[in-house]
């Protein structure tokens, strides 16, 4: 994907809760009870489609 694709994709999201649309994407929130540290890092790479 191209930067600029990529900042348009994010632009999108702005003003949106991003724990529902995480959710969409089946991205792991909670983990054992705790917040799982990486999950904006995997919600933004599903977004882009990125590896």
């Amino acid at each position: 994907m191209e930067r600029s694709e990529a900042i348009t994709k994010l632009q999108q999201l702005v003003g949106k809760e991003l724990h529902d649309l995480a959710n969409q994407y089946e991205v792991t929130i909670y983990r054992n009870g705790r917040v799982n540290k990486g999950w904006v890092d995997m919600f933004l790479n599903a977004i882009c489609n990125c590896p």
